[in-house]
């Protein structure tokens, strides 16, 4: 519904059109796409709504027939939450459907928002099940456009033909371009496997810095390393010789130590073009007895936690390199660690997590989480709740105040779980299992269903031997690694194999994907031992 008469073309073309549905005076920039597999053919409308003392959102809407779309008489209607802006958040376009009813549905939605009340960005995010909204920043669009000098509003929309157009029926759905990753021409390099790598969150960097990625490597060798990832790109002459992608996880078997030579980098990143070179780290740790096998930044400050086979976890200020406080109490190997604000936690192979105070270096509590080692540990995003998950195939939820266990998930056939971690708006949970190589998204409500949202599953991602593990891309994807030295990126929604990364020489053992940024980091095992980044190819510092 539209009452602006100040076009007249405009005007004359609405009194043209044979039915006009009111969706509300303060509904605008709607979209609308026909569904005929959902009952008997219903209709999904999307529109921007202005909501008076509150500012604007996006409404959703399904009406399961026509008649119900004239009259305005909604079977499902949803107001989504802003996620970006205080202000306004809308221009929706509906950009793909998955599903065969609202209740068991996945809408894909593009839409702008009004960042810091000043200028439109784009955005897009998932309607699941017409109950839960998750959205991202769409970055990659956002920066490029703003890195060729643009300061205006930036946002698209799709175009949607109604009636008996042979041309337009034909038309698919639009897809959002993804970027393709390429291999940055600097690596680093330790002296045996990869254990870990973890970029440093994105405010722990300057403002006059924004495109400034940080990443941190550890190592069956003892060490820690610090790469300042702009080192690893010389110039976009050399890029384009880096012609293999890849993305990678991380392995959990950290404890492949045998020295063998080292391998060479995947074709298209060889050593012989003339530019892949080694990296100088920015600062190096060291001070475990035994190698390191998972490492964890701390959210709010320069603070890194390292989970050590010397039975230890320590805390590191990776400004200076030095070591800051030592946690003792574990029986076993500590095999994974991660951080909130004053507060650590780890897993081990004596079965249990404990919580420390960073500040005394005392544990605070210790949880009987589970009857085989610890595999993985992971705050959620406000440190409410600890998430673990063990070679007993369990995932726990665990309240950190009380230490009541709130929820315990599993795939069927209790197949070890070798990751598992909170999405970065912490309504699910990623988790990988050895021996079926699948990813699986858990949905994390405390009362909800314990059947996993998605899995995704691909020829090239092989996990038998190893503790592989994923994590998430900066817009919403997921990455994870293979035992076949390849790194699998994975589309989110689709569960499709959107581009397969090449370059290790061995299986990857590790993955990060920066919070804001397109870039990845992977690591791998003993025949490579190397640190590779990797970075959209139109990509400029």
């Amino acid at each position: 519904n539209n009452n602006n008469n100040n076009n007249n073309n405009n005007a004359q073309t609405l009194h043209s059109w044979e039915h006009i549905t009111n969706l509300g005076d303060r509904s605008h920039q709607g979209d609308i796409r026909y569904l005929p597999q959902w009952g008997t053919g219903g209709f999904l409308v999307a529109n921007e709504e202005a909501v008076p003392g509150s500012g604007n959102n996006i409404r959703v809407r399904f009406y399961p027939n026509l008649a119900a779309l004239f009259c305005n008489e909604a079977q499902y209607s949803m107001a989504l939450p802003r996620t970006f802006s205080t202000g306004a958040e809308g221009t929706p376009n509906i950009i793909s459907m998955d599903g065969d009813s609202p209740e068991s549905s996945s809408i894909f939605i593009g839409f702008h928002y009004y960042r810091d009340c000043v200028v439109d960005r784009q955005a897009y995010g998932v309607l699941t099940n017409f109950s839960e909204w998750t959205a991202w920043n769409n970055e990659i669009v956002n920066t490029s456009v703003e890195q060729m000098g643009f300061g205006g509003n930036i946002g698209g929309r799709y175009r949607f033909a109604w009636g008996d157009d042979d041309d337009d029926d034909d038309e698919e759905t639009p897809k959002i371009k993804r970027p393709s990753y390429i291999l940055m021409p600097g690596f680093g390099e330790h002296k045996r496997a990869v254990s870990s790598v973890k970029f440093a969150p994105s405010r722990l960097m300057k403002k006059d810095r924004p495109n400034a990625a940080i990443c941190a490597s550890s190592s069956a060798d003892g060490y820690i390393k610090l790469w300042n990832v702009q080192d690893s790109w010389t110039t976009a002459a050399s890029s384009a010789t880096s012609k293999k992608s890849g993305l990678a996880s991380s392995s959990a078997n950290k404890r492949e130590e045998s020295a063998d030579g080292r391998g060479k980098m995947g074709e298209g990143g060889d050593d012989n073009n003339g530019s892949a070179h080694a990296l100088e780290p920015t600062v190096t740790c060291g001070g475990h007895t035994r190698g390191i096998n998972d490492i964890a930044w701390n959210p709010v400050s320069p603070f890194l936690a390292s989970a050590s086979d010397d039975k230890t976890v320590r805390l590191w200020d990776m400004v200076t390199g030095e070591p800051l406080v030592e946690y003792r109490g574990h029986d076993s190997f500590v095999f994974c660690v991660d951080q909130y604000q004053h507060m650590i936690v780890s897993g081990s192979f004596d079965e249990t997590v404990k919580l420390w105070d960073i500040r005394s270096g005392d544990c605070v509590s210790t949880l009987p989480a589970h009857s085989d080692p610890v595999t993985s540990v992971s705050f959620n995003r406000d440190g409410t709740v600890v998430c673990t998950g063990s070679h007993d195939g369990l995932i726990r939820l665990w309240d950190v105040a009380t230490g009541e266990c709130l929820k315990t998930i599993y795939a069927a056939g209790n197949p070890p779980v070798c990751s598992a971690k909170f999405s970065p708006n912490s309504k699910y949970i990623l988790a990988g299992t050895l021996m079926d190589a699948t990813l699986r998204l858990w949905p994390v409500h405390r009362t909800g269903s314990n059947l996993c949202s998605k899995t995704y599953k691909s020829e090239h991602h092989v996990n038998a031997k190893y503790s592989i593990v994923a994590d998430f891309t900066h817009d919403g994807n997921v990455i994870t690694g293979s035992e076949t030295g390849k790194v699998i990126l994975y589309d989110l929604q689709s569960q499709d194999v959107l581009q397969v990364l090449d370059a290790h020489d061995d299986a990857v053992l590790a993955v990060s994907a920066h919070d804001k940024l397109p870039f990845l980091a992977s690591g791998a095992m003993t025949n490579d031992r190397r640190v590779h980044f990797w970075t959209p190819e139109n990509f400029e510092f």
